[in-house]
C-alpha cells in the first residue's frame, strides 16, 4: 500500500507501512526530490545573510566570506546593500558679494553719488551706492559679508543591488546592477571570491563607518 505525494509539481509513490518489497527505488525517488526541494531554500553553496564591514583605504580587498567555490557553483545571484557613512566639518565660511537693484523711474532726477530712502529695512544694515544709469532709470547697489560658521554634519552613501556571476572553463564572469552610489567598485578573483575597491572618503580622522550586507543563491554545477 502506497500514499501518493506530490514534490515540485511531480508524483511519487510513498511506500506506507506493510507494503511489500521491492519498494526501495520508489523512496530514493522521494528522498532526492525532497532534498532538491529543500536545496531550492538552503542550498550547500547557498550564502546566509551576512555583514563586513568596509574599510576607508585604496586597493582592493577580498571578502574572505563571500566566496563561491569554482568546482562546484555554475552561477550565483546575491543582493546586496552598502552603508557608508564620514562626518565632515566646517571650521570657518565667509560669504561676501554685491547685489544689485535696477529701478525704471520716470525722471528721477538722481545723479550718482545721491541718497535714496528704502522703506521697511528690518533686515537691511548696509551702505547702498546710486548709480544713475539714464533719464529714467538708476541702480542700487550694496556689499555685504557673511559671518563665520562652523559646525559637524553627517553624510550616507547608500547602494543597494544585485551581483550575478557565472563560471565556465573561461573562468568568472561578474555583472552588477545598482541603485545609489556608494563609491565601491566589486570584482570576483581567480577563486571565486567577491573583492572591493573603495574610493577613500575625506573627513573627520575616526568617523567613517561603513558596512555592507549581502546574501547569496546559487546553482550547482554538480
Amino acid at each position: 500500500m502506497s500514499k501518493i505525494v506530490y514534490i515540485n509539481n511531480k508524483t511519487y509513490n510513498l511506500p506506507l507501512q506493510g507494503e511489500n518489497a521491492p519498494w526501495g527505488e520508489e523512496q530514493a525517488d522521494i528522498i532526492n526530490a525532497i532534498i532538491d526541494a529543500l536545496n531550492t531554500l538552503q542550498g550547500p553553496d547557498d550564502i546566509i545573510e551576512t555583514s563586513e564591514t568596509i574599510l576607508n583605504t585604496s586597493g582592493a580587498k577580498e571578502i574572505i566570506t563571500f566566496h563561491f567555490n569554482s568546482s562546484t557553483v555554475r552561477s550565483f545571484e546575491a543582493p546586496y546593500n552598502i552603508s557608508r557613512r564620514i562626518t565632515k566639518e566646517i571650521t570657518s565660511y565667509t560669504g561676501n558679494g554685491v547685489t544689485t537693484i535696477v529701478v525704471l523711474s520716470y525722471n528721477h532726477n538722481l545723479n550718482n553719488g545721491d541718497t535714496v530712502t528704502i522703506t521697511d529695512t528690518s533686515n537691511i544694515d548696509s551702505t547702498f551706492v546710486i548709480t544713475r544709469i539714464n533719464a529714467t532709470s538708476f541702480s542700487i547697489l550694496s556689499t555685504f559679508n557673511g559671518s563665520d560658521v562652523g559646525g559637524k554634519f553627517d553624510i550616507e552613501l547608500v547602494e543597494s543591488g544585485v551581483l550575478s556571476g557565472n563560471y565556465s572553463l573561461q573562468g568568472w564572469v561578474l555583472a552588477q546592477r545598482r541603485l545609489g552610489d556608494a563609491k565601491v567598485e566589486f570584482d570576483i578573483n581567480s577563486s571565486g571570491t567577491i573583492t572591493y575597491n573603495p574610493e577613500v572618503l575625506s573627513g573627520e580622522v575616526g568617523s567613517h563607518a561603513s558596512l555592507l550586507k549581502f546574501f547569496a543563491k546559487s546553482i550547482i554545477s554538480v
